[in-house]
């Protein structure tokens, strides 16, 4: 996650989008990526948490089995909010890449209107 951050600033800070369109694009296949896998944790949490309450209903008669479940369930509730803080992060992070490239469209159209009014003066 920190690459994908390190990535953005120094594009952000860097050269012209000209010089660094291609890493604009290489980023938004990182964040798209990352956003991925972390669907995928998201995923694999939530169903171990339905396991592990299936296996608590299971155990209704041993209390301390009962409260390491709980203990868990809760450990992994928690993953799951960090998780998703996650992806807004990486949808922040997309959100700003494809203005950044709305940005320099916005800018080449506006250099290839003033070439023309140039050619026509």
């Amino acid at each position: 996650m920190a690459t994908l951050k390190e990535l953005f600033s120094s594009l952000i800070l860097g050269d012209t989008l000209d010089d660094n369109k291609t890493d604009y694009y290489s980023l938004l296949s990182k964040v798209n990526h990352q956003r991925n896998e972390t669907n995928k944790l998201i995923h694999e949490t939530s169903e171990h948490i339905k396991k592990l309450k299936k296996q608590k209903t299971i155990n209704l008669s041993h209390e301390f089995d009962d409260y390491q479940i709980n203990h868990q369930i809760i450990r992994l509730q928690s993953r799951i909010e960090e998780l998703t803080q996650q992806i807004s992060e990486l949808d922040k992070i997309e959100q700003k890449i494809n203005t950044a490239l709305l940005e320099d469209k916005i800018q080449r159209t506006t250099i290839k209107h003033y070439q023309i009014e140039l050619e026509l003066v």
